[in-house]
């Protein structure tokens, strides 16, 4: 979804990334997947920021989709003692955070 997200608000000849990174957490005994999606999109309005995980919030009404995409990523991500979190401080597009224990 996150993929597909980036590819819906990045006009072409923009640039997304996937980059997938293991670490150690902060107990040495389990590791860390964080998984981040990086778009040269139209990016995340400020009034939008605190909303963005919330059920049938768009940013966009003309785009396709009903808003639900990133409230069910939200829910998923934490059933599996994992965080998804949007950098607020990335304005060149969006970047969301998207962290798995292993």
């Amino acid at each position: 979804n996150l993929l597909s997200n980036a590819v819906k608000f990045t006009a072409a000849g923009g640039q997304i990334t996937l980059d997938i990174t293991q670490h150690q957490a902060d107990s040495a005994d389990q590791t860390v997947l964080t998984m981040v999606v990086t778009d040269t999109g139209c990016g995340i309005p400020a009034d939008k920021v605190a909303l963005i995980f919330k059920h049938f919030e768009k940013i966009d009404e003309y785009k396709q989709g009903t808003g639900i995409g990133l409230s069910i990523c939200q829910g998923i991500a934490g059933a599996l003692g994992g965080t998804i979190r949007l950098d607020s401080g990335y304005t060149q597009g969006a970047r969301f955070i998207f962290t798995h224990p292993c």
